[in-house]
């Protein structure tokens, strides 16, 4: 019988994981034996990708890097609330519909009219 004993935890190397499903980095994660990975949602353009993989205390990551597979991971997934829109494409609520004047500082034909149609 031959018995070997480990010094340290077996240890797994984190792959790029940036802009792969969630569902699909951590299949890949546990896969390569780490099993203490956690969610966290952060606001981003796309719904349900990976953006990075950080430790429990909030320290990114990089890909390439050789860990314990014991150590707690949090994989980082957009949830698709982006930054609010810039001021220019907002709705000026304080002009009623239809007030608004053309590019000559006149009244639009259809304000003239008593019907809508």
């Amino acid at each position: 019988f031959l018995s070997i004993t480990a010094r340290d935890a077996r240890k797994g190397i984190i792959p790029d994981l940036k802009d792969m499903s969630g569902r699909q980095a951590m299949a890949v994660l546990k896969g390569l034996g780490f099993e203490r990975i956690t969610e966290r949602y952060v606001s981003g353009d796309y719904v349900n990708l990976t953006d990075g993989v950080e430790l429990a205390d909030g320290r990114s990551v990089p890909a390439g890097t050789r860990l314990p597979i014991t150590t707690p991971l949090v994989l980082r997934i957009v949830n698709g609330y982006g930054p609010l829109l810039g001021d220019s494409l907002l709705i000026d609520e304080s002009t009623p519909y239809g007030a608004q004047a053309d590019s000559l500082g006149e009244k639009n034909e259809d304000e003239h009219s008593e019907s809508w149609w």
